[in-house]
């Protein structure tokens, strides 16, 4: 039965999560590369792992995988959002406003809607 469970794809995020929270970073990403490697449409394993590169400032690592993220869930403010906010921190001016644009579309009225008309300029 343990032995299942550690080969468990979501268990393996929750523990790989749960490192992050701990910031111990690398033993996480360890993890998250298994999981990726062993299905690279696992979106929280790759969200996860944007964090952590977000986190350590590689940010052109941060936003390859939240481009990858975007193809896989068009719809998900939360990460075009993060996506937005990378450019702009990488001074991407253009791709900053590319993405503000997608989520405007669809997520005006959200919480992330309301960010981005304020914090994306």
């Amino acid at each position: 039965m343990l032995n299942s469970k550690l080969t468990d794809p979501a268990y393996l995020v929750v523990i790989a999560t749960q490192l992050t929270r701990v910031t111990k970073y690398s033993e996480s990403e360890q993890i998250l590369m298994k999981v990726i490697g062993q299905d690279g449409r696992n979106q929280d394993a790759l969200n996860v792992l944007a964090f952590i590169y977000e986190q350590s400032g590689r940010l052109k690592e941060a936003t390859n995988l939240r481009e990858k993220i975007y193809v896989l869930n068009p719809w998900g403010a939360d990460n075009l959002y993060q996506l937005a906010l990378d450019y702009m921190k990488l001074n991407q001016r253009t791709e900053m406003y590319r993405i503000k644009n997608l989520l405007m579309e669809f997520a005006s009225l959200t919480e992330y809607g309301k960010l981005a008309k304020e914090k994306l300029n």
